[in-house]
């Protein structure tokens, strides 16, 4: 028995693209936040 090629429904890959993009935009954000974390700490032992 042949096996039948996967056709993913357009739906499913728009869900998979808005996942993957908001996904990929809370590591940007968390990766500023951890910078600015570290910029603020930084500046804090500096004047302390």
């Amino acid at each position: 028995m042949a096996h039948k090629p996967v056709t993913p429904d357009p739906e499913q890959i728009e869900n998979a693209q808005a996942i993957w993009g908001g996904f990929t935009n809370l590591i940007k954000y968390s990766l500023y936040a951890v910078i600015a974390t570290l910029v603020v700490l930084g500046l804090a032992l500096i004047k302390w």
